[in-house]
């Protein structure tokens, strides 16, 4: 059994290092337009909204404390989602997206995969939503507030009652 792991542990460094390692990086050259290289050289930022919606943190705090005391399963429902959203193509919000009534295709909320994913944490980001949107219309993106709130859920639980 040591062997075994010792060789799938192995396999799976190759494959990181030969994934990561290009070939011939004197190749590489990808010319973007200005705008495109502006862009490029933005980096994140942990207070992006403390000018644009200085409440952002209260607001999505006073939801999940609150979903947190009515409804406790909310919380790993909300992180659940948030794993769900980024596991794919990235932290979108994209599984918050219904699928349109007479659509063939389905959104990625209903996706079989997604299937076992609770109401309770979408119900949290829908609140959330409703509630940064009455105060900061049009400025927060709902992947931003699932983000948020999945951390704030967190917070929650590894600290429980202490943190009301």
């Amino acid at each position: 059994m040591h062997v075994l792991s010792l060789s799938l542990s192995s396999i799976f460094l190759y494959l990181f290092l030969t994934s990561t390692i290009p070939i011939s990086p004197a190749k590489l050259t990808i010319s973007h337009p200005p705008a495109l290289r502006r862009l490029h050289h933005r980096e994140l930022s942990g207070d992006y909204y403390s000018k644009k919606c200085p409440q952002l943190e209260n607001l999505v705090g006073s939801v999940t404390s609150q979903r947190f005391k009515e409804a406790p399963i909310s919380a790993p429902a909300t992180i659940r989602l948030f794993f769900h959203d980024c596991f794919v193509e990235g932290c979108d919000g994209s599984i918050l997206i219904e699928t349109k009534k007479g659509s063939k295709k389905l959104a990625e909320r209903e996706a079989y995969a997604n299937k076992e994913l609770r109401e309770e944490g979408f119900e949290s980001i829908i609140k959330a939503k409703e509630l940064v949107e009455s105060h900061c219309p049009s400025l927060v993106s709902c992947s931003d507030i699932l983000a948020i709130a999945a951390r704030d859920f967190i917070h929650l639980i590894l600290c429980g009652r202490s943190c009301w």
